[in-house]
């Protein structure tokens, strides 16, 4: 019996085996100068009391089952669930919480047990994925409740990029100014218009929780200067001017 074809582990204590009895599968038989050469394996056997035991297992989860699960091992950022030998269990960093956190210990502790939602279930592979998360409303989504286009309200910038500025509407909130929305004239850079820690008045364009996005505009709130021309100087109306310029034109 090959040492890889003891047992399950890659880490394995050969010692441990000495005069025990074991079940083992035979894998290769041949004759080699007249004498016969029989390989046989332990890992097999195993391998084929996991399948079954993890079938029995996987038969039993649904996605969208609610199932208490025993926290076996971290990664950096994932969570290890104890589902029975032959069964691969695992909560996403993504998953586990929808606070910010570093590392999955800062949030469920070794042995613990907890309640997860099954997300996904792989039978040919025997590996299920679960949420902790998925157990509760998101609350950044919830909060977008209270704003509804057309709102008049009070922000922050936050930050400048290219395409216009993040204002924060509240301590999780925040919400895009694009730079055409900025002024009624055109400005060179959004720079040159707002700068970071500047306080003004926006009113909401759109809101849209599946993309997590708000947008707002600061021009909305002024009167376009265009239209106050186009209401000054409507046709067949009399207004005095200074000659400007003389061309072959006009």
């Amino acid at each position: 019996m090959p040492n890889n074809h003891i047992d399950l582990e890659t880490d394995r204590n050969i010692a441990k085996y000495f005069s025990e009895t074991v079940t083992v599968r035979i894998i290769n038989l041949k004759m080699e100068h007249g004498t016969p050469s029989i390989s046989v394996s332990h890992r097999s056997v195993l391998e084929d009391d996991l399948k079954k035991s993890s079938k029995e297992t996987l038969e039993t989860l649904n996605v969208g089952d609610t199932i208490e699960v025993k926290v076996k091992a971290f990664n950096i950022k994932d969570v290890i669930i104890d589902l029975g030998p032959g069964v691969e269990a695992v909560i996403h960093g993504r998953d586990l919480s929808w606070e910010h956190f570093d590392h999955p210990y800062e949030v469920v502790k070794r042995g613990q047990t907890i309640s997860a939602k099954v997300l996904q279930v792989d039978k040919k592979h025997r590996k299920i994925q679960l949420g902790v998360r998925q157990l509760t409303p998101d609350p950044y989504l919830e909060s977008f409740s209270k704003y509804n286009e057309g709102d008049k309200l009070n922000v922050k910038v936050s930050s400048i990029n290219d395409f216009g500025a993040e204002v924060s509407l509240d301590e999780n909130i925040t919400a895009f100014l694009p730079i055409s929305e900025i002024s009624w004239e055109r400005i060179p850079t959004v720079s040159s218009a707002v700068n970071i820690a500047d306080e003004f008045e926006v009113q909401i364009l759109s809101v849209d929780p599946k993309k997590r996005r708000i947008s707002v505009s600061k021009k909305r709130l002024i009167e376009n200067p265009v239209r106050q021309r186009e209401e000054k100087f409507r046709v067949g109306t009399d207004h005095d001017g200074i000659v400007k310029e003389i061309t072959k034109g006009g």
